[in-house]
């Protein structure tokens, strides 16, 4: 049985990706400058296009990664912690006029949200 080998020259490389741009249709008639131009921006975008593909796989792993891993849960409070708990949203503002005792003269202005029961 005969076997014969041929060795064919190297299309693809880390460096170098193969691409199907047909840079010379529209460089007829361009300046030398223009048509080198043209011929690296194939590779420009490739390059690009790689690396932010890859940017797109290692962030989706992490973040699946991060959903399987952890689980966020609202915590228990313990009983001596009740009043640093979150309360329920009251709908409107009211004003108080009622006030038992006095304000401190030097008690500053502004608003004031009420934490705890």
């Amino acid at each position: 049985m005969a076997a014969s080998f041929a060795t064919l020259p190297p299309y693809c490389s880390i460096q170098k990706r193969p691409f199907t741009f047909q840079h010379h249709l529209i460089t007829f008639g361009l300046s030398s400058n223009t048509k080198l131009i043209l011929r690296a921006l194939p590779h420009i975008a490739l390059q690009n296009h790689a690396s932010q593909a890859i940017t797109d796989i290692k962030t989706k792993f992490l973040n699946a990664f991060v959903d399987s891993a952890f689980e966020f849960v609202d915590q228990l409070v313990l009983p001596s912690q009740t009043n640093f708990a979150p309360v329920e949203e009251l709908k409107e503002a009211m004003d108080i006029s009622d006030i038992e005792g006095h304000m401190p003269d030097n008690f500053p202005e502004g608003v004031y949200i009420r934490n705890g029961s």
